[in-house]
């Protein structure tokens, strides 16, 4: 008992990005997705900024931290809604892009090329 009492008294945070959103909503509902997901780690996610079409989430959580890891990999391609799904990307696992219908996974990759590109 002890030893499960103290991992859950235990907080951590990470935080996450959302990028591609077209609205406000859908970054609501992919933050209730997490929670509902994460209740056994208590996840809290909280919007805490938003710029254009990228949402930042920070998620505080009780217990160990590779476990909560696991919850964000069930989100590596998972609806969001009718017209959208949520892909993590495959570089970076703090970061999570919405793909709508009618774009592809290559649409996000192009844009980081370009902005790669932009950079140099």
């Amino acid at each position: 008992k002890r030893t499960i009492k103290e991992k859950v008294s235990v907080k951590n945070s990470f935080d996450i990005v959302l990028r591609n959103t077209h609205n406000i909503n859908e970054a609501f509902d992919f933050a209730g997705m997490l929670k509902e997901e994460g209740v056994v780690y208590f996840f809290d996610p909280q919007i805490t900024s938003t710029l254009q079409n990228v949402v930042n989430i920070s998620i505080t959580f009780s217990g160990d931290k590779d476990k909560a890891m696991d919850v964000l990999k069930k989100f590596s391609n998972t609806k969001l809604s009718e017209q959208a799904s949520i892909k993590r990307d495959e570089n970076l696992p703090f970061v999570f892009n919405i793909i709508h219908a009618g774009e592809s996974g290559k649409v996000i990759k192009e844009d980081k090329e370009a902005a790669k590109a932009k950079s140099l």
